[in-house]
């Protein structure tokens, strides 16, 4: 999938949750948004969420596999995701 298509279905995604959401925890689908992380504003259950609708738009828009709680950021207590590094990562997998 090229760049933008994958900012779009981050997008997309992101909008999908925020429609559940109360308007002061919606998310920020700016490349900077913060997702994991020290800085990030998510909760749990909002990540989890997040991710699932991510991995399932994968699946139907590329027809990929992608397995978002398995990718190495998520054991780096230390390590902050942001919108556009996902992205970047999604590419990566998307290429292998």
């Amino acid at each position: 999938m090229q760049r933008d298509a994958l900012l779009a279905l981050l997008e997309n995604a992101i909008a999908q949750v925020n429609a559940t959401l109360a308007p002061e925890k919606q998310i920020s689908a700016a490349p900077g948004t913060v997702l994991t992380g020290a800085e990030s504003q998510l909760d749990s259950l909002t990540l989890t969420t997040l991710f699932f609708e991510i991995e399932a738009r994968a699946s139907a828009e590329a027809g990929a596999s992608i397995d978002l709680f398995g990718a190495p950021f998520l054991l780096d207590p230390d390590h902050s995701l942001t919108v556009n590094d996902l992205a970047f990562w999604l590419s990566e997998q998307l290429a292998a």
